[in-house]
């Protein structure tokens, strides 16, 4: 499997190949005395071309980097994009990898450090709608999962601080409301049966969930299967650990 670094190798050469030939092809046109009279017309196509073939270039990337990350879930290319990226030039880009650093750190199972990063994370950037909610879902993960809080108005408020639109407090709070009842009450909640995710680790955390409510059912078997299913996945992850010590206990 290709790593991050190597593809953002990739990604660094294509881009300076792309300017360089379609730069050489301009100077090449424009030298041309029968086409010199044109020159404005060939600038233009110049500035289209190069665009076009900057933008393909930019959604292979974007394609790549997504499978390795979300998809694969490839645990050492997120740790190098997040140190390729911190300190990149662009504020948007800066920006990209604090909360892809959020994630990465909750993945790891440091639930003080994630709620300490979203603090310093609101107070250097401008969080879009969606930049917003994504932040959101992993503060209150991290809260719920240190204990730091205990009952669904605790939640409600972080989300109404959070600007989360009313559409989106639903389905959040049915979500905190199950990991609530599993995690904390002790108590039965299918809600995570029936979740469906692309994302490699949000399968792996409804299936993590979803094996602790089966326990909390009785059936041993079932969360068992699960159970042995996420202790497979890289030992990075906390879920991965936690299900192996669960495993170990059973």
């Amino acid at each position: 499997m290709i790593q991050y670094k190597y593809l953002r190798k990739r990604y660094d050469l294509y881009l300076r190949l792309a300017y360089l030939v379609i730069t050489m092809l301009l100077i090449y046109l424009v030298s041309i005395r029968q086409l010199f009279q044109y020159r404005l017309y060939i600038t233009v196509g110049y500035i289209c071309i190069l665009y076009l073939v900057i933008r393909g270039i930019e959604k292979w990337y974007v394609k790549l980097l997504n499978k390795l990350l979300f998809f694969d879930l490839d645990i050492e290319s997120w740790r190098q994009y997040i140190q390729i990226n911190r300190n990149a030039k662009l504020k948007r880009a800066r920006k990209v990898s604090n909360i892809y650093e959020i994630i990465y750190t909750y993945m790891q199972g440091d639930f003080r450090d994630v709620i300490n990063k979203i603090v310093e994370l609101k107070s250097t950037f401008k969080l879009s709608e969606l930049e917003n909610k994504s932040v959101a879902i992993y503060q209150v993960n991290s809260e719920l999962l240190s204990n730091k809080i205990n009952s669904i108005v605790d939640i409600e408020e972080i989300l109404k601080d959070c600007n989360i639109n009313d559409s989106d407090m639903m389905e959040l709070t049915q979500r905190y409301e199950a990991i609530l009842d599993i995690v904390i009450k002790k108590k039965a909640n299918d809600y995570f049966k029936e979740k469906v995710s692309e994302f490699r680790f949000d399968i792996l955390e409804s299936m993590y969930f979803d094996a602790l409510n089966e326990q909390l059912k009785g059936n041993e078997k079932k969360a068992k299967e699960l159970l042995t299913d996420i202790s497979n996945e890289n030992l990075d992850i906390f879920i991965v650990r936690n299900s192996k010590t669960i495993l170990e206990e059973m």
